[in-house]
């Protein structure tokens, strides 16, 4: 066992024995509910209704309140409230927004003539509810350690780059799915616990840790997905997931829709004719791929093929059109953008008995692990590119 794997085990250790005693995390925002009319808010206790400065807006006891957005303010169960934004919480830490239960407070803005809900919460709690989402909670229990680094990883990264946008992540694939306390399980919290403050870095900064579903093949080198250059996202042999049942696929995909879409999208097309891969990445999937149509030709990047298609209707850029008539037929392999961390591949690897540092080390090349409250604050804190998504 390696210096840096022995202290990592020590820290478990002692976060087994003396876990009630660890320093709470990072508090993150995430964006729960977007351009919602209104939204119901909810608490087995009378909910404390507060303003920026911590003021209660009202003494009425309230354990159930409706929001919508006026122009002045808020109507709160139509009482006017005159601020700039909400912040509600519960003495018994159960809200519900909408009938999901959450921990931590709630926070509403206003966003156009709608509203956007934000739930804050401690980063350890938040993972409670994103790992079971984004990997199945009965999975090894190594594996699952793994998917609580790089989400831990993820989240912070984002945070430290979000600076000013008022919330750090969204609750859906964009980012990494979210869906509070009613998704909690025994199995992913434990792992959660066990890997307590600990992230994937890159020399002294937290690394970008993408992660999909299923490679099907070699994962893919970040610079021919979104041309950013790092180091630790460089594509590498994953001969382990031929169990997901992403493996390979089918998809049928009906012309019309697919046409609808494309001008929802506001792109000038007319009747599709052809449908046909372009280029492809060193690792076999589209890179790009040409449209031809009534109205002329179109050239798409295969990930803008996936966003426009949809995540599920057209599972990863590993693909060949089988078929063009009423529908469009695809064949193809893998789920997700292929870029970083490979689930399944996670999987296979944590029963053969690797460890979580030597999973992360195999797809993160060059990586560390380490508790993120020990790292210097970066200085660097530039946003970056917003299409970078975990699906």
């Amino acid at each position: 066992m390696n210096h840096q794997l022995s202290c990592l085990f020590l820290a478990l250790l002692v976060h087994l024995f003396f876990g009630s005693e660890l320093v709470a995390g990072e508090s993150i925002r995430v964006a729960i509910r977007e351009s919602q009319p209104t939204v119901k808010i909810s608490s087995n206790a009378t909910l404390l209704i507060k303003d920026a400065q911590g003021q209660l807006l009202t003494s009425e006891e309230m354990s159930s309140v409706f929001i919508k957005a006026v122009e002045t303010g808020f109507l709160v169960n139509n009482l006017l409230v005159k601020v700039p934004f909400l912040k509600i919480a519960s003495p018994k830490n159960d809200l519900e927004a909408e009938g999901q239960p959450l921990r931590g407070l709630i926070e509403v803005r206003k966003k156009g003539k709608g509203l956007i809900v934000i739930n804050e919460l401690d980063i350890e709690d938040y993972l409670k509810g994103v790992v079971p989402v984004e990997m199945a909670y009965d999975w090894h229990p190594e594996a699952l350690k793994v998917q609580a680094i790089v989400a831990r990883t993820y989240a912070l990264y984002q945070k430290r780059r979000n600076l000013g946008r008022g919330f750090d992540l969204v609750s859906t694939v964009q980012d990494q799915v979210y869906q509070g306390v009613g998704r909690e399980r025994s199995e992913t919290s434990m792992a959660v616990a066990m890997t307590d403050g600990l992230v994937v870095i890159y020399g002294d900064e937290l690394a970008l840790t993408l992660y999909h579903s299923t490679s099907a093949g070699p994962t893919q080198d970040i610079r021919e997905v979104w041309g950013q250059d790092l180091p630790y996202l460089r594509g590498v042999d994953c001969p382990f997931d031929k169990d997901s049942p992403y493996y390979q696929w089918e998809k049928k995909i009906p012309l019309q829709q697919f046409e609808d879409l494309l001008r929802q999208r506001g792109l000038s097309v007319g009747s599709l004719a052809t449908f046909t891969p372009y280029l492809w990445t060193l690792s076999g999937r589209v890179k790009e791929a040409r449209l031809l149509h009534s109205r002329g030709e179109l050239f798409l990047k295969g990930e803008e093929i996936r966003r426009i298609a949809g995540y599920r209707a057209l599972p990863s850029t590993h693909f060949d059109v089988v078929a063009i008539g009423r529908d469009i037929i695809l064949r193809g392999k893998g789920y997700g953008h292929g870029v970083g961390l490979c689930q399944w591949g996670t999987k296979i690897q944590s029963e053969q008995g690797k460890s979580f540092l030597e999973i992360l080390q195999y797809y993160y090349p060059e990586v560390q692990v380490r508790d993120y409250r020990t790292l210097p604050i970066a200085s660097d804190q530039r946003r970056p590119d917003s299409s970078l998504e975990p699906e």
